[in-house]
């Protein structure tokens, strides 16, 4: 068994390509001798995607929809269009007044309102902060196709196809719609074909993707169906529901779940049902209030009788979902990231600060709610050169997030510090023995900056040497040999990592 602080840490020069026989292969070039003997043990290659942190898609002088009054004061301000100095005048002016008005109301009024009906956007304003800090806001894989949708930080919506290396649709503008802002999170249904939903500011949208295949599809001609549009687009709402940071399909399809950045409240839709409002929309249903303040992740167990709710405050909740009773789990500080193992029984999960990987597990059947306690696993930070006499690289310590794949093998953490040395990240197998042990196999290394890549601010006080962040990872839910893994990096590239176990 590896112990941590055995773990090699990989040479700036290099990247990671791949898991081989439980050893990951880190090369430093395309004639490095470990990418031939990695490819002539069947190792497989994917491509890095490069996603461009902006699209020169508007017309001059066009204005796309802006749902931001003040973004919309200063475009109406710096209007070019043909209009006479009186009416260029009263637009002016009208453009301040309700600026004016709105940071007036923005500032002094509304907290306290919010404040008053429990509602905080502390939370939801930095996951939007954070995540319009990269090209890519967020990433979802098709349930059973090699295929995955991305959201733009300029609220447009593409697939790519990883079988064929072609984005659908062609068109730099993607998928759009005047509700599509602020997207914090996407989930394919896992049982309609091409339903996506996406949380967005002020609910949910359902995008119905048509005449999209992959290349398993012996009959489909990509190409010529990428071009076809066939795509419609529903939006639900909920009173109550304007930050919506978090949304989970039911195993089978049927039922969608939508939290609050905001406020303790969850929202359940039953996309099946015959319960529909005047436009012919399923009625959204709310679960009863705890004390929680805002939802950060939902998660439906695989078997679709579980659902997890990690909460703003320390309290980590599981709801049985046939009888809808719950059960609180008070933790030391909130937890960040959370993953349900295959059983439908283990959950995984980190806490803010913490550098231990928690796991919790159901004792019974539903609907017991019974919880047993596990033994963590630490993953403490350390400091070592990457060569003698060269500079330190600080490791490990506290967890930002966490990834399972769907077998249940494979744990990727990503750490959250600002030393050299951050951009790395943790591959660990997992093992039941019944209970889970997780065993460190090495670090996953990323790319670099591109020439002329616009870095985020937030790094700029940091050494320059510093390499991109990885901002998300997610498993393909389907991959035969193994496991594998995507990751969304802070420059806009999105990497693959093939685990061959």
């Amino acid at each position: 068994m590896a112990l941590w602080e055995d773990i090699a840490i990989p040479s700036v020069e290099t990247v990671t390509f791949g898991e081989l026989q439980g050893k990951l292969v880190q090369a430093s070039g395309p004639n490095d001798a470990s990418l031939e003997d990695y490819a002539r043990r069947d190792g497989m290659f994917y491509p890095h995607i490069i996603v461009p942190y902006t699209y020169q898609r508007h017309e001059k002088g066009a204005i796309p929809p802006i749902r931001n009054r003040k973004v919309l004061a200063r475009n109406l301000e710096s209007d070019d269009s043909d209009n006479s100095d009186l009416e260029r005048a009263g637009a002016h002016s009208l453009a301040q007044i309700g600026s004016n008005i709105y940071l007036y109301l923005d500032s002094f009024i509304l907290p306290t309102i919010r404040s008053l009906i429990g509602e905080t956007l502390g939370y939801y304003q930095g996951l939007s902060d954070s995540l319009n800090q990269s090209p890519v806001r967020a990433l979802a894989w098709h349930p059973y196709k090699q295929l995955f949708a991305i959201a733009h930080r300029e609220n447009s919506i593409h697939l790519f196809d990883l079988t064929n290396g072609v984005w659908i649709p062609e068109s730099n503008t993607g998928l759009t719609h005047e509700a599509q802002y602020e997207v914090t999170c996407m989930e394919w249904n896992p049982h309609s074909g091409m339903l996506l939903a996406v949380a967005v500011r002020g609910g949910v949208l359902l995008w119905k993707i048509g005449n999209c295949h992959s290349a398993d599809d012996e009959s489909a001609e990509p190409s010529r169906a990428s071009k076809r549009k066939s795509h419609t687009c529903e939006f639900l709402s909920a009173p109550g529901l304007e930050y919506v940071s978090t949304l989970t399909w039911s195993s089978d399809g049927r039922y969608l779940v939508a939290g609050s950045g905001a406020k303790d409240l969850i929202v359940i839709w039953d996309t099946l049902g015959l319960e529909r409002d005047f436009d012919g929309k399923p009625v959204p249903i709310y679960l009863r209030k705890f004390r929680g303040q805002c939802t950060k992740v939902l998660k439906w167990s695989p078997d679709g009788n579980y659902l997890l709710q990690i909460c703003g405050s320390s309290i980590l909740r599981i709801w049985e979902t046939h009888t809808w009773e719950c059960v609180n789990i008070n933790l030391t500080s909130p937890a960040q990231s959370a993953a349900w193992m295959p059983d439908s029984k283990t959950i995984i999960f980190a806490l803010q600060g913490s550098h231990s990987i928690f796991n919790i597990k159901l004792n019974r059947d539903p609907p017991s709610l019974d919880i047993r306690d596990l033994k963590p696993q630490r993953l403490p930070r350390r400091s070592a050169p990457i060569l003698p006499g060269r500079e330190m690289v600080t490791v490990g310590g506290p967890i930002k997030s966490l990834a399972v794949d769907p077998k249940g093998r494979r744990l990727i953490v990503i750490f959250d510090h600002e030393e050299l040395g951050s951009e790395l990240l943790a591959l660990l197998s997992i093992e039941e023995k019944p209970l889970p042990q997780f065993t460190p196999i090495g670090l996953i290394r990323g790319p670099h900056w591109q020439p002329g890549t616009l870095q985020p601010q937030a790094d700029a006080g940091l050494s320059n040497r510093v390499l991109p962040e990885a901002v998300s990872v997610q498993f393909a839910a389907q991959f035969t040999s193994g496991a594998l893994a995507s990751i969304v990096w802070k420059n806009g590239k999105i990497g693959f990592l093939p685990c061959s176990f």
